[in-house]
């Protein structure tokens, strides 16, 4: 078994509490998250014959990418390596940025 965390470093604001390593950013994140996915490629060989049992989106606040942008990561993620059918994908998020809509979203992928 094997588990995939993605640090989204994305922020809409800096928390006094906080020492994770994070970005102010409220605008375009598609570099990153092409930067992201290349990355991906280059691990690809370190889980080679393993089942992927959890996908982690930690942070920053990985809630600041629109569920389009987190679902393409899973699909991605589910081209380069065997994920498990009933693998644990977690994301966190901050409550201010999450709809009911956006969660449904969450779920399809």
């Amino acid at each position: 078994m094997a588990g995939i965390y993605l640090h989204i470093p994305f922020c809409r604001q800096q928390c006094h509490y906080c020492d994770f390593y994070r970005v102010i950013s409220q605008g375009d994140n598609s570099l990153f998250i092409d930067a992201l996915k290349k990355e991906l490629i280059l691990r690809k060989d370190y889980l080679a014959g393993s089942d992927v049992s959890t996908v982690y989106f930690g942070g920053g606040t990985p809630s600041v990418l629109k569920a389009e942008e987190t679902a393409s990561f899973l699909d991605y993620i589910r081209n380069l390596f065997r994920v498990d059918s009933e693998a644990e994908i977690t994301l966190e998020v901050n409550p201010d940025d999450v709809s009911l809509k956006y969660m449904k979203d969450l779920y399809k992928a």
